[in-house]
């Protein structure tokens, strides 16, 4: 409760402050998963940074071309929102080779990577949007409600709430739910206060609460100018934050693979595992080249093998 607190302090006079910074935000343009650049144009709002479309297997000369113009800018740290089914290796490679530092976010599904983007990016929210994943008539009502709260949105089907939006729901701990478009399941249960966007409130009433909220934050930000010890507090959370990941972002073999590194204090050789686990030896290397690529865990030589270290704590709920 206390770290809560402070943090709804922080929020308030440091509102521009981010944990996470990226000069841009890439995304596929392919049609089939227009829902992964719904989920990047929500943080792009948030944190004021552009949105690039490009090819899912190479980049295209637009795509080359805005981010060439960045890096000419000093442009660093490239976040790629979709698995490789999205976007592949082979662009992932291309950014690196311009002189990027590449972050990827993406889960399973996409109920499962709206979860994960909302908590590596936002951490805590006051506000969520709630939309059903099924219906893309409501995207964009649900992308301009995100847009008003810079809030997160999260996805579930018609009858029921998929468990990485459950879990995402409760490590944000909104106090408000806004329910966007029709075919919304019994959300009843979720103790938020739960809000229907065009039914029983309209976007234009939400701007003219965000902007009362707004002008309080700025008279609070002006009572704390200067506070340089709540600062150095809220970049402490933040780091917690950023090294704490919920087990269900795993795939059931990459949870066995780092159960097993956990089982040994954290840290292993990467030829004991195949042992561990019962996994083939090929198999343990492209898990464990995922887990890396994903900054769950990193590899350092050992002789002739690897000596794999876990990076990040697991919330085991």
């Amino acid at each position: 409760m206390k770290k809560l607190m402070i943090f709804i302090v922080i929020l308030l006079c440091l509102n521009t402050i981010r944990g996470d910074t990226y000069d841009a935000i890439v995304v596929t343009n392919s049609s089939d998963v227009i829902i992964d650049y719904i989920i990047a144009e929500s943080y792009s709002h948030k944190a004021d940074v552009p949105v690039i479309l490009t090819d899912p297997e190479s980049l295209n000369v637009s795509a080359k071309r805005s981010l060439l113009g960045l890096r000419s800018q000093n442009a660093k740290r490239i976040l790629i929102i979709g698995g490789t089914q999205a976007i592949s290796r082979t662009v992932e490679d291309e950014i690196r080779g311009m002189g990027f530092d590449v972050d990827r976010k993406w889960g399973t599904d996409r109920d499962e990577t709206a979860a994960i983007v909302a908590i590596d990016l936002w951490g805590e929210s006051e506000n969520v949007v709630l939309v059903n994943g099924n219906i893309p008539e409501s995207f964009l009502v649900a992308l301009r409600t995100s847009y008003v709260l810079k809030a997160p949105i999260l996805l579930v089907d018609k009858d029921r709430v998929p468990d990485p939006t459950m879990k995402a729901i409760e490590i944000l701990n909104p106090d408000h739910i806004y329910v966007v478009g029709p075919e919304i399941p019994d959300i009843s249960y979720l103790k938020a206060d739960k809000k229907n966007v065009g039914t029983n409130i309209k976007i234009s009433e939400i701007k003219e609460k965000r902007k009362i909220s707004m002008d309080y934050a700025s008279f609070v930000a002006g009572l704390l100018t200067g506070g340089i010890l709540i600062l150095l507090l809220y970049r402490t959370y933040k780091r917690k934050l950023s090294i704490e990941v919920p087990m269900f972002v795993l795939t059931e073999d990459e949870r066995k693979i780092v159960d097993a590194i956990e089982n040994m204090g954290g840290e292993i050789k990467q030829e004991e595992l195949p042992e561990k686990t019962g996994f083939s030896r090929p198999k343990v290397t492209k898990i464990i080249q995922d887990l890396e690529d994903k900054k769950i865990i990193s590899r350092v030589k050992h002789g002739k093998t690897y000596k794999v270290k876990i990076m990040k704590k697991f919330v085991k709920t």
